[in-house]
């Protein structure tokens, strides 16, 4: 998942344009922060936004920060959901087959 890498790079620099200072502590929760934020937005396009408002919000960045990232998030979104969705489907796959529970005929059928 993508989304708090995102979340954390954008953050850091919406508090640089803000001038707010993130310090190491600051900086833990951050990364605390969106990787729950982001828990729910996997595989949903747009999903992003909303994650990074909430995280801008906990961590004490003006919510207008949100709209500088905006229209980048819907870039991210174009690659971050298929991604997610094809390594769900290949991780699938693996456990399935380590569990001999992945009948190769039926898939190939």
């Amino acid at each position: 998942n993508g989304a708090p890498i995102t979340n954390i790079t954008c953050a850091v620099a919406c508090a640089s344009v803000f001038g707010i200072e993130l310090n190491m502590n600051n900086l833990i929760l951050l990364g605390v922060y969106a990787v729950v934020a982001s828990f729910g937005n996997p595989g949903v396009p747009g999903g992003g936004i909303v994650s990074m408002a909430i995280v801008f919000q906990m961590i004490g960045i003006p919510i207008e920060g949100v709209a500088i990232f905006a229209g980048l998030d819907y870039f991210f979104s174009l690659t971050r959901a298929p991604l997610n969705i094809i390594g769900n489907v290949y991780s699938s796959l693996i456990v399935g087959n380590k569990m001999k529970e992945f009948d190769k005929e039926i898939f190939n059928s």
